[in-house]
């Protein structure tokens, strides 16, 4: 029986893992594989720590991803999120200096069809003590929400809540559903 923070490698998977933990010695590194695809055989990671929502996917199903997107760090875990949740339902964290980050879409990379890798993104708390602690990362357009990934495998909340305390994030969406 497999507990709740084991991973299932496939073969293709292993690669993808591998690369994906020498990335996180820069930060924390999150990231969406898609669960293996019997139709196509690209046998991927399978994480439980991502949700896409019904209308981010449709805008960028109907007229691709906006020029800017738009970060909050939030106090929901991937679980407590339904696909349909509209953008109030983001629930992002408060404190002192506490701001959305806003980020130019990144362009798609070559090796993985569609990947958007963006660039660290950072939240400090300077001398701030009041800040709620962050479950989530949620991406919208500051209307639709997009997507939005646990911090850490299973939605465990990281303390943000002392004086000097720094998250550093790496948002890399791989599509669900490559053509």
């Amino acid at each position: 029986m497999r507990g709740p923070d084991d991973l299932v490698l496939f073969a293709a998977g292993r690669e993808l893992a591998e690369r994906a933990l020498i990335q996180r010695d820069s930060g924390l590194y999150v990231s969406r594989f898609r669960p293996i695809d019997l139709f196509d055989s690209a046998d991927q990671l399978a994480f439980a720590d991502f949700i896409g929502f019904n209308a981010g996917r449709i805008i960028v199903e109907d007229t691709g991803w906006p020029a800017s997107l738009k970060f909050d760090l939030s106090t929901k875990a991937v679980s407590a999120f339904a696909a349909t949740d509209a953008y109030a339902a983001r629930a992002p964290i408060t404190g002192t200096g506490y701001a959305q980050a806003t980020q130019a879409e990144p362009a798609s990379t070559t090796a993985t069809l569609g990947q958007k890798a963006f660039t660290v993104i950072s939240w400090a708390t300077g001398s701030a003590t009041d800040w709620t602690n962050p479950s989530t990362i949620v991406v919208s357009d500051g209307t639709s929400l997009y997507c939005a990934w646990n911090l850490v495998p299973g939605g465990a909340a990281q303390v943000m809540s002392a004086a000097n305390t720094t998250i550093n994030v790496t948002p890399t969406y791989l599509p669900t559903n490559p053509p």
